[in-house]
């Protein structure tokens, strides 16, 4: 895990994942993980508010096209870094988790309109977010470059894709990224990014093993999970670069829960859950130390 720390961004980062664990450079099957045994934390389940402690569960907000944070089993139950953690968090306050699929552009309107108590769905910090919402931050959403094993073209930083074919998903922040990356190619003098654009989620990896562009752009967490599911296809090229924390959401007036939210989460990383989950979906680099409330903007 990784300490938070002062980030320089010249690049918008958005929040959909356009890879998944079934794309078209594995053979493994996607399997719903097993959530690490954890036990009711009674200090931290008298934090949880009585409606919710009541019910007994904790409902989720979640849209299931953001691997490797949330995405379909092969058996169509739900599992990811996400799921597994709110699992987790949840038992920890004594609760059930209870997910309720959404499009992602919707996830925030229906945390206001009371659809559920919090959404966890790979959901980037920023100022303008936290002006309807908290967030409690356990990531480092950045982007990363994908490339296939041996890194052929040796692409090691983003300036190296300045008029390189590079396979981005339509609409994606793999593809907002490169073309800002573009304005920063021509301005130095050389070519933008040659964007192989792509529709489905399957299709970047596709695309890379027919040999049709020596790299792809994605966010880092995707971009770590398509390495681990990969069976040594493909690698990474390089740092993750533009930074930025990304969480769980909660209702500005639920200060209980999220604050019941935080002690759980502390309490996951203290014992190694966070860290376990982290390394079964490849994306560890990722984690966040801590629990942070509204990081993006805290001083």
């Amino acid at each position: 895990m990784r300490p938070l720390r002062a980030l320089s961004l010249t690049i918008a980062l958005g929040a959909t994942v356009t890879l998944t664990a079934c794309g078209g450079s594995s053979d493994e099957e996607t399997e719903a993980a097993a959530v690490p045994s954890v036990e009711q934390d009674d200090e931290i389940a008298a934090l949880v508010p009585d409606d919710i402690a009541d019910a007994g569960v904790l409902t989720i907000g979640v849209d299931p096209g953001t691997a490797p944070m949330v995405l379909s089993a092969d058996d169509g139950s739900l599992t990811g870094f996400e799921i597994e953690l709110a699992r987790a968090v949840a038992g920890v306050m004594g609760l059930e988790a209870e997910f309720r699929p959404g499009d992602f552009s919707g996830l925030i309107a229906g945390l206001q309109a009371e659809r559920y108590d919090t959404v966890m769905s790979f959901v980037v910090d920023t100022a303008e977010r936290q002006e309807s919402a908290d967030f409690v931050d356990y990531m480092q959403v950045g982007a990363g470059i994908l490339v296939p094993q041996g890194n052929p073209e040796g692409i090691e930083e983003p300036s190296d894709l300045c008029g390189v074919t590079t396979v981005v998903g339509a609409a994606s922040q793999g593809e907002r990224t490169a073309d800002a990356l573009s304005e920063e190619c021509v301005a130095a003098g050389q070519e933008p990014v040659d964007k192989l654009v792509v529709q489905g989620p399957d299709d970047l990896q596709t695309a890379m093993s027919a040999g049709r562009a020596p790299a792809a752009l994605n966010v880092s967490p995707a971009v770590g999970y398509a390495v681990s599911q990969s069976g040594g296809q493909f690698e990474q090229a390089g740092d993750f670069f533009n930074e930025i924390p990304g969480g769980a959401l909660f209702r500005k007036d639920d200060t209980e829960l999220r604050d019941a939210f935080v002690a759980a989460l502390l309490e996951l990383q203290e014992d190694g859950t966070f860290t376990e989950l982290g390394e079964e979906f490849g994306v560890s680099e990722s984690l966040l130390e801590g629990a942070p409330i509204n990081a993006a903007t805290e001083e």
